[in-house]
Order: C-alpha cells, then sequence, then structure tokens
C-alpha cells in the first residue's frame, strides 16, 4: 500500500512539474511570436527581398528590379534584368504579397507596370506586352482592360 500511495505522489509530483515546464513553454512561445510580429512591422514588405533561386544558389531580389512573374506549376518564375530565377510559390499566392505596381496580365503571368515599353494589340483581342528588358508577357481578354486602364489606355 504504501508503494502505490508513494507512486501516486510521485507521479503528481512529475504531472506538475510537466505542466509548469509547458505553460513556461508557451510563455517564451507568446515572447517569440510578438519579437517576430516586431519585427515583421519595422521592415516595410515593399522593401523586403524576395528569396529567389537561380541555378543552385538562393539570391535577394527586390521587386523593383522584377519586370514579370510568370508561372510554372507551383513555381513562378521571375523575370528581371534579362535573368530568371524560381520562387516557390504559387502566383496566386505571390499576387496577395505584390504591391500596386504589379497587375494580373493573364492566368499564368503577373507584370510590373512600371516596367511596360510597349503594348500591341494582337487579333484576338489580347495584347502584347513588351518589357524595358525584352521579355513579352500577353495579356489575356479576361484581364485586357483592366491592364491597359492601368497603363492609362
Amino acid at each position: 500500500m504504501a508503494i502505490l500511495l508513494y507512486t501516486a505522489v510521485v507521479a503528481v509530483g512529475l504531472a506538475a512539474t510537466e505542466a509548469q515546464k509547458a505553460l513556461d513553454a508557451r510563455a517564451l512561445n507568446a515572447q517569440l511570436e510578438a519579437a517576430l510580429a516586431q519585427a515583421r512591422a519595422a521592415v516595410p514588405a515593399a522593401s523586403a527581398p524576395l528569396m529567389v533561386t537561380v541555378g543552385s544558389r538562393r539570391v535577394p531580389l527586390s521587386l523593383d528590379e522584377v519586370e514579370a512573374f510568370t508561372a510554372a506549376a507551383n513555381y513562378v518564375v521571375a523575370h528581371w534584368g534579362g535573368r530568371e530565377g524560381l520562387i516557390r510559390r504559387t502566383l496566386t499566392a505571390l499576387e496577395a504579397e505584390v504591391d500596386d505596381r504589379f497587375s494580373r496580365a493573364h492566368r499564368s503571368a503577373i507584370v510590373n507596370l512600371a516596367k511596360v515599353a510597349s503594348a500591341q494589340p494582337l487579333s484576338d483581342g489580347s495584347w502584347r506586352l513588351t518589357l524595358v528588358g525584352g521579355h513579352e508577357v500577353v495579356v489575356s481578354r479576361t484581364y485586357r482592360d483592366a491592364v491597359l486602364a492601368r497603363l492609362g489606355r
């Protein structure tokens, strides 16, 4: 009987210790979350670079440099200055992160309107945008009116 009582007392003590460890871990987690939120607020989203995979390296890419983003399954290809790099994200997810300089031009493309060099109508009602780096993006009829209005046409 004494052994059972001793075992019960030890079990209650261990449970109390583990409960206190869990409370301490939750408090530390809350502090870390608050610090992370504060750090994110200190860095404006527009100036935070995207990490782009170029070959076997990951390089930071500023949104100011990007001419267009195109879809490639669950990846996005970033086009800038005649170069390309991959981002492990869907185009829809990336569209929610970019600012007003960018506009959806096609179900598989987002274009930086500040980097459009020329716009040319095509026979099927869509348009072809030529960007300053030479890359061309087709604007589908679905997005045509919104893109052309933002370009002032």
